[in-house]
């Protein structure tokens, strides 16, 4: 019987030792983790700050709600360029992608500097 209560504390023993380790290991990944998404946290505090200027100040701690902000203005900012491109070719093919657009926005830069060393020449 006591040989069988010592090969009992033995395996929980070992049982023991092998969830500390697990915990140490997981709370390593947590810190990895704790500070992974503190840097991120701080770039999104700061692109709001970019973004938004002094106005950033209005918006909530949350992350997450600055994020949607930023996405929502830039997506307007999009929209708006197409809109722009599009009504610069005169309807002639709709806007179906940012790639598209900016491909067009590339040729209208070139075409304007072209434009413009074509004047400043004479």
């Amino acid at each position: 019987m006591k040989a069988d209560h010592k090969e009992f504390e033995e395996k929980a023993e070992a049982e023991r030792d092998a969830l500390l380790k697990r915990a140490e290991q997981a709370e390593e990944q947590m810190k990895g983790a704790v500070r992974e998404l503190t840097g991120l946290k701080l770039r999104i505090s700061k692109m709001a700050n970019v973004v938004f200027g002094p106005r950033s100040a209005n918006l909530h701690d949350d992350c997450v709600f600055k994020l949607k902000a930023i996405y929502t203005l830039i997506e307007q900012l999009c929209i708006g360029g197409m809109m722009t491109i599009k009504a610069v070719m005169g309807d002639k093919e709709p806007v179906k992608s940012i790639k598209y657009m900016l491909g067009w926005s590339n040729m209208c830069y070139s075409v304007c500097l072209l434009e413009f060393s074509t004047r400043s020449s004479h």
